[in-house]
């Protein structure tokens, strides 16, 4: 399952899986500062939200997305419907990935590739995850 709602448990620490793919639209929502195991992508396919990363706050447009390597704290609040996309992945993938928080731009390619992974089943065979997983990474 990849598609959540409010009513969802979900830790992505929890599933064995070195890429978990999230999907959910929200209204109010406030995530609570919190931190993974596991590094996550940030995006909001459309709508806002706001987001404290290492302690600096900032909006987070459809144009954009958060990096937030494992173990960093932080916070989503959403106050409007927000088309939300998170992608987690194993420490062991992201080697060649900058350990530190970086919020950027998303351009046509990135998009495409976090719309697609954002719905991909929790049990995934990690054969089949091998080639877009190594797109993303170098995009």
């Amino acid at each position: 399952m990849a598609i959540i709602d409010e009513t969802t448990r979900f830790d992505a620490d929890s599933i064995e899986n070195p890429v978990v793919g999230i999907a959910a639209t929200v209204g109010t929502h406030d995530s609570g500062m919190h931190h993974h195991r596991k590094h996550q992508l940030l995006f909001a396919a459309s709508g806002c939200m706001s987001i404290s990363l290492d302690g600096a706050k900032c909006i987070l447009p459809p144009t954009r997305a958060a990096w937030i390597p494992a173990g960093v704290e932080h916070y989503a609040k959403m106050s409007h419907v927000v088309a939300y996309r998170s992608l987690y992945f194993d420490s062991e993938l992201c080697v060649d990935v900058p350990d530190m928080v970086t919020v950027f731009s998303v351009n046509p390619l990135l998009r495409a590739l976090i719309e697609r992974m954002a719905f991909w089943e929790w049990e995934k065979p990690q054969s089949e995850q091998v080639n877009m997983t190594a797109l993303f990474l170098k995009n």
